[in-house]
């Protein structure tokens, strides 16, 4: 699978350098700019996953105080 996805991600990046050449731009500005903005991408995503995490955690944290709060008020009577 490893492979595939390697596979699909060169392929891809060779696409995009190609028609960027067929754009009129020189191989080193296509592969320049192609960085950039796979640069971009992997920050958008990491930022994205990390706030997924990060509501998974408090919405955990939020229900573990509401189990701590509903065993506390049945033990009390």
């Amino acid at each position: 699978m490893k492979n595939v996805l390697l596979g699909l991600l060169a392929g891809a990046a060779i696409t995009y350098v190609c028609m960027e050449k067929k754009n009129g731009k020189t191989y080193s500005e296509a592969y320049s700019e192609m960085c950039d903005k796979a640069s971009d991408l992997i920050s958008k995503v990491k930022k994205n996953i990390k706030d997924s995490v990060d509501k998974g955690v408090n919405k955990a944290e939020y229900v573990g105080e509401r189990a701590d709060e509903k065993l506390n008020n049945e033990t009390s009577y």
